[in-house]
């Protein structure tokens, strides 16, 4: 085994939470389409993908990259030479004729997320599969693919990549194979892994920007107040005021999940709508889970008047030539979104008004601005954690900070798999990504609702709300999150 560097600090992190199973993994799920077979069967399905997924390892240095000494505060990324890429591969059985991709896409995800993969062993990645039945020899062979991973080695967009490369991959495949044999030697000359976030973005730290977090922990909240870097504002909603108990040791945080979709209609509705009023969807889309989140809690007789939002966003720009390269680096960003007391006093969500869009538009030009420097991130703050266990740990057994997370991985816009000079009989070999779905894990160390989000172009908006049960503070937590998902559908499919 070859080591390839010492993890970097948000690795770090990344790390130590998963080994304590109090994070388990970020998931990217797609639909895959052909109408080159008249038959997917879970053994050919196996088969096809043991194929593509050789081909995605001699590409992807992360698929081939394993944790180290994942239990100590030194871990280290080593490269293996050679995979059983079965290990790495679960198909599951055709399900029943009348059930729904979307039943199908949230079972997978639901089993994805609630089984941990053990780092140190082998690569931290996974991928479940399932051919979905189709009713007609008209239709395209379907299946759906839910690639399972280490945030400590890939971030959300890093998702996307991983299917692109799986879409290039079985393109390049003629059709199902026999298995060549369980053990995949890795190439010597695969590409090298991304290096860490800190040792490849020059963090530039103000002074007041390091000393906010510092004093608002260690400052009486009356001083912090009057300094002005009290964070703690209990017209904040943070879900319930103390984290459920940690697991035993060994055992992974549980998530739930819920997942719904807006129409491609209704997206390209929203979009234009966006445009019109000079924000960007991420932004629009903050204001509307506020909007619904704060009436489902008013219901509960839980009356808030502002929500804090985590908003992660993609440091690529910071980074030349890595635009498309699997890798974690994110940061985030925070803002406060106001429920204005005469929405608050509706029984029915009005429609979104000018106090709406100017803070659809702030955050919009917040999340631009925070993604094009390398000035006072958050993220940049880790370098000075000298115990990351002791860390994570302090962060999951105190109140959360803010209320929820939304985190846009954005579109999937496969490229073109085929010449335009291509015939007929060639073009229905090709494979066509017709639905992307983004979660994560239920974070021991975070917000009490994660909002994840992701479209595929021409293709539906998908929302995976995920959480820690017992983390939200309302009896009924399921509903609770059903009702927040199906107002913010409803408020997209409206949009004028």
């Amino acid at each position: 085994m070859e080591i390839i560097r010492s993890a970097g600090f948000n690795e770090r992190r990344c790390i130590a939470r998963e080994h304590m199973g109090l994070y388990g993994t970020v998931v990217t799920c797609a639909t895959y389409s052909t109408l080159g077979l008249s038959v997917l069967s879970s053994g050919s399905l196996r088969s096809l993908l043991t194929s593509a997924l050789k081909q995605c390892i001699t590409e992807q240095p992360m698929l081939s990259t394993t944790i180290l000494d994942a239990g100590t505060e030194a871990p280290k990324l080593a490269k293996v030479p050679a995979m059983a890429v079965t290990e790495h591969l679960s198909i599951f059985d055709m399900p029943a004729a009348d059930t729904s991709s979307e039943l199908a896409i949230r079972n997978l995800l639901h089993k994805a997320q609630n089984e941990q993969l053990e780092l140190g062993k082998r690569p931290a990645w996974r991928l479940y599969a399932q051919a979905l039945p189709i009713k007609s020899a008209a239709e395209p062979a379907t299946f759906i693919a839910a690639f399972s991973y280490s945030h400590a080695l890939a971030d959300g967009p890093s998702g996307l990549f991983f299917h692109r490369a799986l879409s290039d991959a079985l393109e390049k495949c003629d059709g199902p194979t026999p298995d060549d044999g369980e053990s995949f030697t890795v190439p010597s000359n695969i590409p090298p892994l991304a290096p860490a976030l800190d040792r490849t973005v020059s963090f530039v730290i103000s002074w007041s920007f390091l000393l906010r977090p510092l004093l608002n922990e260690f400052l009486p909240t009356w001083l912090a107040t009057r300094l002005g870097v009290d964070t703690k504002d209990a017209a904040v909603w943070t879900g319930i005021s103390v984290r459920p108990s940690l697991p035993d040791s060994g055992n992974l945080l549980p998530t739930e999940l819920c997942f719904r979709q807006v129409s491609h209609s209704g997206l390209q509705r929203t979009v234009q709508t966006c445009r019109k009023h000079g924000a960007r969807l991420t932004g629009l889309l903050t204001v509307v889970v506020a909007r619904s989140l704060g009436q489902a809690l008013r219901a509960r007789g839980h009356d808030y008047g502002k929500l804090l939002v985590t908003l992660p966003i993609n440091l690529r720009r910071c980074i030349s030539d890595s635009q498309s390269v699997i890798a974690n680096y994110p940061s985030a960003i925070e803002e406060i979104v106001t429920i204005n007391s005469g929405l608050r006093a509706e029984e029915r969500l009005v429609a979104l008004g000018e106090e709406d869009w100017t803070t659809a538009r702030h955050i919009t030009e917040s999340l631009g601005k925070a993604s094009n420097t390398s000035q006072d991130h958050p993220i940049a703050l880790l370098k000075y954690i000298s115990n990351f266990r002791e860390f994570v740990v302090h962060r999951a057994t105190t109140p959360a900070e803010a209320s929820f997370e939304i985190s846009n991985i954005g579109v999937f816009d496969q490229a073109a798999g085929a010449d335009t000079s291509s015939t007929a009989e060639q073009l229905k070999q090709f494979w066509t990504v017709t639905d992307v779905v983004f979660s994560q894990s239920a974070n021991a160390t975070g917000v009490p609702l994660n909002i994840n989000v992701a479209s595929v172009l021409k293709g539906p908006l998908s929302f995976t709300a995920t959480w820690w049960p017992g983390m939200l503070g309302v009896e009924d937590e399921k509903r609770f999150v059903e009702e927040v998902l199906a107002d913010v559908v409803d408020q997209l499919e409206q949009m004028e």
